[in-house]
């Protein structure tokens, strides 16, 4: 079954302020449970691409006559697939978003009440600048200076750094930055001026209380999709760059390699036409560069429950 979890909680206790989950207490599915909407992006935070939106659909009076009070909330939303249909995959389900709720506005017309929530991923805001203190030392690897950085401004978060460590030079380089956003810009063109040629530069990405700083020289393992996480098959889109729509998914991120299935499958419905469709159109493996959650939990169709993700053949 489709599965979402948002929690609301409150910035300066953490306590948690409001819990909606297609899940009941015991952690069975819950047939009453609302209809959520989701458009989530995940990106790199040198290039942001906009707000997360996540409607709420038949919601009580109390909770949408009060929408404005969640504006500075913290946000998480998890969502994937919980146990209950056959090819449901309950360990691709994961966090899907962390942030802060921007706007949040109630709306009731005629009998359809609903809350509608405008969030971004927490990077410091103008309102609350980060404490983002770059101090970069002539001879010293840009690895060590961001960690010290980001460890200091956001010390609740993890923070991951893989990058080249080629990433030097030869003068002190002082900075502060009031978010995240002007930071991860800031650190991709220099080092993009650093190495020259097709490097790509270091980017930021946050998940899962993280921050995964990345170059793409160091190479993980590549998480394997299977023929029936797939919806539809892989298509290019631009020169060395594909477009893979999945089963809603939490498990995969920006930065991330991916496999595309190879060889054939058994495709057993009788209709099926296994000559044009028992295998993936495009294999091998790829870098995924932006992912996309869109789903609606109670429409029917494949297509309403999904990760888009967007990939590059690798370097």
């Amino acid at each position: 079954m489709r599965y979402y979890n948002i929690v609301i909680s409150d910035p300066t206790t953490a306590m948690p302020v409001k819990t909606y989950s297609s899940l009941q207490a015991n952690g069975q599915n819950n047939p009453g449970a609302l209809t959520v909407e989701l458009d989530i992006p995940l990106y790199a935070m040198a290039s942001p691409m906009g707000a997360a939106y996540i409607k709420l659909w038949g919601i009580g009076l109390a909770d949408i006559s009060q929408g404005s009070n969640l504006n500075g909330k913290n946000i998480q939303v998890s969502a994937g697939m919980s146990k209950g249909l056959p090819l449901a995959n309950p360990a691709q389900a994961g966090l899907i978003l962390e942030g802060t709720i921007f706007q949040a506005y109630g709306n009731w017309q005629g009998e359809n009440q609903s809350l509608d929530i405008v969030c971004y991923p927490y990077s410091g805001t103008i309102n609350g600048t980060a404490n983002l203190v770059l101090n970069w030392k002539a001879g010293i690897q840009l690895g060590t200076a961001i960690t010290s950085t980001l460890t200091t401004a956001f010390p609740q978060y993890k923070s991951t750094v893989n990058i080249s460590p080629n990433l030097v030079l030869s003068h002190d380089e002082p900075g502060f930055y009031g978010t995240l956003v002007q930071f991860a810009q800031y650190v991709k063109q220099v080092s993009q001026a650093i190495v020259g040629g097709t490097y790509s530069g270091v980017s930021m990405l946050v998940k899962n209380n993280q921050i995964i700083v990345y170059d793409g020289t160091t190479t993980a393992a590549p998480k394997q999709l299977n023929f029936v996480d797939m919806i539809g098959q892989p298509t290019w889109i631009a020169p060395q760059t594909i477009n893979v729509r999945c089963v809603l998914r939490g498990d995969i991120s920006v930065g991330d390699y991916i496999k595309l299935p190879q060889g054939s499958v058994t495709i057993t419905t009788q209709a099926s036409q296994p000559q044009a469709r028992d295998r993936s159109a495009q294999q091998g493996v790829f870098q995924v560069m932006s992912v996309r959650h869109i789903g609606n939990s109670r429409q029917p169709d494949a297509n309403s429950w999904v990760t888009s993700i967007e990939a590059v053949i690798p370097a």
